[in-house]
C-alpha cells in the first residue's frame, strides 16, 4: 500500500530529525563550559589566537578533542608547604614549614601571565605551580643561612623568605596576602658530633657551649 509506505517514511524522517536535534543538544552541552565570576576560564588549543583565550566568568564553546578548558580560582588560595632536609650554609639539614596565602592579581595583564604560567607548566592547578616555587625559594634561602643564624635571627630569615617568595610569585601574576613561617628545627635536634662536623671548617668547635 503506497499510503502506508509514505506514512512510514514520514515517521522515519521525524525520528531522524528528533535524534539529530537531541544529538546536537547533547553535543552543544558537552562543548559549552560555564564558570562563576570568581574564576578565570582559560580556553586553549587550535584556532585560538595566541594559543589561549582568557575570560572571567561566563561561558564559552569549545571544539572537542582539539580545544580544552582550564579554570583558575580568583579567590584566596592557601598552601601549607613542608620542606624537609633543606641544608643550611654549614650543611646541617633543616626542616621548615611555611603557610602561604595568595591570590591571582586583579590586573588583566597579570592574569594573562598567570594563564601563560599554567599553560606552559603542564599542571592542572595554579596552586601546584605556587607550591613548587615556594619550596624552591625556601630551600634557596635556608642555604644562605648558617644554623646559628637560623636559630638566633629568625626575623631576618622570615624577611628573606617573604621577599623572595613574593618576588617569585609575582613573576607568574600571584600576590602574597599572608605568609606565616612555621617551626624550624634547631641544634637540639642534632647531636653534638653532627654539629661539630659542620662547624669545624668555620668555627673553633666548643662543645661545652
Amino acid at each position: 500500500d503506497q499510503r502506508g509506505v509514505s506514512k512510514m517514511a514520514t515517521w522515519v524522517i521525524i525520528l531522524i530529525l528528533v535524534i539529530s536535534v537531541v544529538a546536537l543538544a547533547v553535543l552543544a552541552t558537552a562543548c559549552y563550559r560555564k564558570i562563576p565570576s570568581n574564576q578565570l576560564l582559560v580556553k586553549y588549543g587550535a584556532f585560538i589566537k595566541d594559543g589561549f583565550l582568557i575570560r572571567r566568568g561566563g561561558g564559552v564553546f569549545m571544539i572537542p578533542f582539539i580545544q580544552g578548558i582550564k579554570t583558575i580560582d580568583l579567590g584566596l588560595m592557601n598552601q601549607d608547604v613542608i620542606l624537609k632536609d633543606a641544608y643550611s650554609a654549614n650543611k646541617i639539614p633543616v626542616n621548615l614549614t611555611a603557610d602561604v596565602t595568595f591570590k591571582v592579581s586583579s590586573v588583566a595583564e597579570e592574569q594573562k601571565i598567570v594563564a601563560e604560567a599554567l599553560m606552559s607548566s603542564g599542571l592542572s592547578d595554579i596552586s601546584k605551580i605556587a607550591t613548587e616555587i615556594i619550596s624552591g625559594e625556601l630551600r634557596a634561602i635556608v642555604a644562605k643561612f648558617t644554623i646559628d643564624e637560623i636559630n638566633t635571627n629568625r626575623e631576618k630569615l622570615k624577611e628573606a623568605v617573604s621577599v623572595s617568595i613574593e618576588k617569585e610569585l609575582s613573576k607568574i601574576g600571584l600576590k602574597v596576602c599572608v605568609l606565616e613561617k612555621g617551626e624550624i628545627c634547631n641544634e637540639k635536634d642534632f647531636s653534638k658530633d653532627e654539629i661539630a662536623v659542620v662547624r669545624r671548617p668555620i668555627y673553633t668547635p666548643n662543645l661545652k657551649e
